[in-house]
């Protein structure tokens, strides 16, 4: 700011002088070249004023956006060079969360989903969120689909860079049969479970289709009102004895 005021008072001096040479020429009590050198003079000192304010503005820190200072990267009366990190300032009302979509599960996933977001550092507790921005490219360096969930904190309890967890919504499912993930077997190409009839274990080819951490829906192959064999459903074989004890 010192520089500042300096050149703006050496700019009204050079201009001042040069407006008095231009008058003692027009009154035949000076020569040209005393008026170009203090032309010139004042052309300089403009220069020199304009690379003041320009590093006036390069010295002031201003956000864009009101929020909260969440790092400071400078202290008191330190010389920074141009481009120098100084604050973090974000707005914790609101903060998004980035996460990568796998690109088996990118389908069904849109703006606008719903999320239910969780953090370790706040056990117990759950925040309700929808996906603002989802990418349609792959992302070279993740292999996933990077997007971003909205959540409101108006208590400020997430803070900024902490991890989260996200359960993101992709499909609604109405009166589909949905089992336990562990019942679903595998044998090379075939997707089957063991089921109890007359006595009798039998296997049942399946189409599986949307699962969550616990249950997968079947979208073919298996009947409402089916007994299904969930534990010890690898031990057993297709014809089987069993008992059903209800």
């Amino acid at each position: 700011r010192t520089a500042y005021e300096v050149a703006l008072l050496n700019e009204r001096i050079a201009r001042e002088n040069h407006g008095r040479q231009q008058q003692f020429y027009d009154d035949g009590n000076a020569s040209r070249l005393a008026v170009d050198q203090a032309e010139l003079a004042w052309l300089n000192s403009k220069s020199a004023l304009l690379e003041a304010e320009k590093m006036l503005e390069g010295a002031m820190c201003i956000t864009p956006i009101g929020g909260v200072v969440t790092s400071r990267f400078i202290e008191l009366h330190q010389e920074l060079a141009p481009g120098s990190r100084t604050f973090t300032v974000a707005r914790l009302d609101r903060v998004r969360i980035a996460i990568g979509v796998p690109e088996q599960e990118i389908g069904g996933v849109s703006i606008g989903n719903e999320a239910e977001v969780s953090f370790a550092m706040v056990p117990g507790r759950t925040w309700k969120g929808s996906l603002a921005r989802v990418s349609r490219e792959v992302s070279a360096e993740t292999l996933t689909f990077q997007a971003e969930v909205l959540v409101d904190n108006p208590d400020r309890a997430i803070l900024s860079g902490i991890t989260a967890k996200v359960r993101l919504k992709r499909h609604s499912l109405r009166n589909q049969i949905a089992v336990p993930s562990q019942a679903i077997l595998t044998s090379g190409e075939e997707t089957y479970v063991m089921v109890e009839k007359d006595s009798r274990a039998q296997k049942v080819p399946v189409v599986p289709g949307p699962a969550d951490n616990t249950r997968t829906v079947i979208l073919r192959g298996l009947a409402a009102g089916t007994r299904l064999i969930t534990e010890g459903n690898h031990l057993v074989q297709d014809g089987s004895a069993v008992k059903v004890k209800d």
